[in-house]
């Protein structure tokens, strides 16, 4: 089902782009969205009402291993918005790069001490994976897409081909 609306909406996403923009493609993906709506709040997850106690923590589960989380949450968010203030406030790149390369090790080191070693090694996989993971695609459409008179030596193809054809063979090939 789900590789079968990909393939769908990846069908219908170049001709959109062409003729209508890139925001009507955000207009055709609103209602489906929005269809999630009506079950949520018809319960027909059967969900269990808690009654008042919805905005009250609980606080026994902050006792013990219940804290460690959280309190690598914080130090994590707090890490992200060491990020945003120093790739807005600093100039330099290599200043830029020593930040970030700091906070991600610093996660890593979190992760690693303070989290079960089984979960501990995949969170570093992944880490470490997403770090050397090169991604190409916003270059690849414009270098694909450029007319002649951007990029004379590209091969020009339109939107609608790019989008459309390239992605429904790739969404063809995840069958």
């Amino acid at each position: 089902g789900v590789s079968i609306a990909g393939f769908l909406s990846t069908a219908v996403a170049g001709w959109l782009i062409e003729f209508a923009g890139p925001a009507a493609c955000y207009l055709l993906a609103a209602p489906f969205a929005a269809s999630v709506a009506w079950p949520a709040a018809r319960n027909y997850l059967e969900e269990i009402w808690e009654g008042g106690r919805r905005c009250k923590p609980d606080h026994s589960k902050w006792q013990g291993e219940g804290r460690v989380p959280f309190l690598i949450a914080i130090a994590t968010g707090a890490a992200g918005l060491l990020l945003a203030f120093s790739s807005v406030t600093l100039h330099s790149v290599r200043a830029k790069f020593c930040v970030a390369a700091s906070v991600g090790l610093f996660n890593l080191l979190l992760f690693t001490l303070f989290i079960r070693p089984a979960i501990a090694r995949i969170n570093a996989f992944v880490f470490l994976q997403n770090i050397f993971h090169v991604g190409t695609h916003g270059a690849s459409f414009y270098f694909f897409t450029d007319t002649p008179r951007q990029y004379p030596n590209g091969p020009h193809f339109s939107t609608r081909f790019f989008v459309t054809t390239i992605g429904s063979v790739a969404s063809l090939s995840s069958f």
